[in-house]
């Protein structure tokens, strides 16, 4: 019977892993630092206000729910529920990505008119605004 003592046999790998590691984890906490920092001075050179709420999470609950309201069709109900629960412009947190999600008219054309190509405007913005 042999014993695997893999860091001893292998150190260079072992080795290798944890550089990868602690390099992929400092890159990470950089980039977050970094993106919060350059979103912190975007709204203070803009004025930017606060979303009036915020939803974090770890987006699959949400997801859950989208889905089903989809296949329910009640896609538009459900994006109405929630905006008359949470206001006219709310943020969606998870741990990749922040959305921003408004129903505001004026707020879709200030964003579309100052940098449109820093925008993804999908199909649910696109159908509520021609339903305004």
């Amino acid at each position: 019977m042999a014993l695997f003592n893999w860091p001893a046999q292998h150190p260079t790998t072992a080795g290798l892993i944890f550089v990868t590691l602690i390099s992929l984890l400092s890159y990470y906490a950089y980039s977050q630092y970094h993106l919060n920092h350059t979103r912190r001075a975007f709204k203070l050179r803009h004025g930017c206000q606060p979303a009036t709420s915020t939803l974090t999470g770890f987006g699959i609950v949400s997801l859950y729910k989208i889905i089903k309201a989809k296949n329910g069709k009640q896609f538009l109900e459900f994006f109405h529920r929630r905006h008359a629960e949470l206001g006219t412009t709310y943020v969606s947190e998870s741990l990749t990505r922040t959305l921003v999600i408004t129903n505001d008219p004026e707020n879709i054309k200030t964003a579309l008119s100052t940098r449109f190509e820093d925008w993804y405007v999908s199909s649910v913005v696109r159908v509520r605004s021609v339903l305004i």
